[in-house]
């Protein structure tokens, strides 16, 4: 039922999926013993419904819910948890609270460059997303976004993203994690 969600979520039908999700939600709360980080999960898709559809005070209370339940048991720099902090910034900027919005970015921003470095897709994603979330937070990401320049990756494994012996898969850790080839102009989009 929650992957159902999430798909009728990816393609904009946000009513249908919100609905979906709630379902689920409610037979997760009613089983004893039920994994809370698969409920943050649920909640979390949850507020992306109410971003999807522009209901950003619907997105702010499910997201809220989810990191709450996040913040035990996860480290600060969980990508979920980021996410989390991520997607409840940008529901923020589309409800005109920049100035609440602005300070969480710039910690998911922090959090991000330090685990995966500063040129990092996954920095340029959450730059380009802070720069849409909404006119009062976008000038300050645009002007982040506009300073980032990042050279192609090469598309094969390379000593800082080594192939594993006999595997033929790219040893995946924090600082060499193989990204597509893409190459991000100054002052272009992300």
């Amino acid at each position: 039922m929650v992957f159902l969600g999430w798909a009728l979520a990816a393609m904009d039908r946000f009513d249908e999926a919100r609905s979906l999700l709630q379902r689920a939600l409610a037979i997760r709360e009613q089983r004893p013993g039920a994994d809370p980080l698969a409920m943050a999960d649920v909640l979390h898709n949850l507020g992306l419904t109410g971003r999807g559809a522009d209901r950003p005070e619907l997105a702010e209370a499910y997201l809220r819910r989810a990191l709450a339940i996040e913040t035990e048991p996860l480290p600060p720099a969980n990508a979920s948890r980021l996410a989390g902090v991520r997607a409840l910034a940008v529901a923020l900027a589309q409800s005109g609270r920049a100035v609440q919005a602005v300070p969480l970015m710039q910690d998911v921003l922090a959090q991000q460059r330090a685990v995966h470095g500063a040129d990092s897709l996954v920095v340029a994603n959450t730059l380009n997303e802070g720069a849409g979330a909404g006119a009062g937070a976008g000038p300050q990401f645009h002007a982040a976004a506009r300073r980032r320049s990042r050279p192609a990756m090469p598309a094969r494994p390379t000593s800082s993203n080594a192939v594993l012996p006999g595997s033929g898969t790219a040893a995946i850790e924090p600082g060499n994690t193989p990204e597509p080839e893409t190459t991000v102009l100054p002052g272009g989009p992300l």
